[in-house]
């Protein structure tokens, strides 16, 4: 039993996620507890999967919402979910 969880979790580890911009709430809240801020996108990503050109994309959708563009800041790895690991940050201006 404990192979089957073990080999079921390393078949998921390689398996990268689609990238998203970590601006979670609470259902009903106005707050976020992700890391991203109108100001700030953070985008949670696999860089085996995601590139630079994709990340730098989204931010900048995001950054079109108050019509600004996206600057990156850097990257904290191992930080988000086992699907999309690191965090990219960036800075509306």
């Amino acid at each position: 039993m404990l192979a089957v969880v073990l080999g079921q979790a390393i078949l998921l580890a390689g398996c990268g996620g689609a990238p998203w911009v970590d601006s979670r709430r609470e259902a009903g809240t106005q707050t976020t507890w992700g890391e991203s801020r109108p100001d700030r996108p953070v985008i949670c990503y696999d860089p085996d999967v995601t590139s630079a050109a994709q990340l730098q994309a989204m931010a900048e959708q995001e950054c079109a919402k108050t019509k600004r563009h996206a600057r990156f800041l850097g990257v904290t790895r191992w930080q988000c979910t086992m699907a999309t690991p690191d965090r990219a940050y960036y800075s509306c201006q």
